[in-house]
């Protein structure tokens, strides 16, 4: 049995989601297929965003570097 549920209306403060899943199994040896899946989705998710948010900084540093030439000619 699968649970989830999320606070994002209730308690999203700034962007952030606040939420939970909570994957119920018989047993231990049924329960290690869905964690192992579940850490490649978070570990995959981790990066992609640190991926983006590296590209985002150098896409404002690009931006300010221009934003100050404009301005100082």
């Amino acid at each position: 049995m699968i649970v989830a549920y999320s606070f994002s209306k209730n308690m999203g403060l700034y962007n952030k989601r606040v939420g939970g899943l909570h994957i119920v199994t018989s047993s231990q040896e049924i329960a290690t297929k869905p964690l192992s899946n579940l850490k490649i989705v978070i570990r995959t998710f981790i990066l992609v965003l640190l991926l983006l948010e590296g590209e985002l900084q150098v896409e404002f540093g690009f931006m300010r570097s221009i934003t100050r030439n404009v301005l100082k000619n």
